[in-house]
């Protein structure tokens, strides 16, 4: 369910660690689990505070075969990160978003994004490659913490894929 409809939003740019992965819509449920245990562990043992939270990074979505991701969380400045690991940046810009509830919603969140982009002439930066779609900046954050509240059916997450500029 959408709770804040898409629209053109301004991002500042941000920091991120995060673990890179390929996965399948399938596998994707249990890479976040993994992924960001590995992440904020790291964070933890080198004394790095977390600034903000979580994101997914989608570099490459072909959604029938493989996804390449990136799965993290946002730091104040970058990092130099150890193995297994990467620091990276969403770049500041003009991003289409969109809120939705509710995790199993993430397909249908995604897609009424896209549907209002094509209805408003909304061009992103992304292009076709023979491994999917690629995009310059697409992710999602998710807003709330799961630890204060585990009923993922509650949980809201933004998706934002950056404009391309004209």
């Amino acid at each position: 369910m959408i709770v804040i409809p898409p629209a053109l939003v301004e991002r500042p740019l941000v920091h991120y660690v995060a673990q890179a992965r390929s996965v399948t819509m399938e596998s994707l449920d249990a890479a976040i689990d993994a992924a960001l245990g590995a992440v904020f562990a790291w964070l933890a043992t080198n004394g790095i505070a977390p600034n903000g939270a979580p994101i997914i990074r989608y570099r490459v979505i072909d959604m029938a075969r493989e996804l390449q991701v990136e799965i993290g969380v946002p730091v104040a400045a970058p990092v130099v990160v150890a193995d297994g690991l990467v620091c990276d940046m969403l770049p500041a810009g003009t991003y289409g978003a969109a809120t939705y509830r509710n995790m199993a919603e993430g397909v249908a969140g995604n897609a009424a994004l896209i549907g209002w982009a094509e209805d408003n002439g909304i061009e992103w930066d992304r292009w076709d490659s023979d491994a999917g779609d690629v995009f310059a900046c697409r992710f999602e954050v998710l807003l709330g913490d799961p630890a204060v509240n585990p009923d993922p059916t509650t949980w809201e997450a933004e998706v934002a894929i950056l404009v391309k500029a004209r």
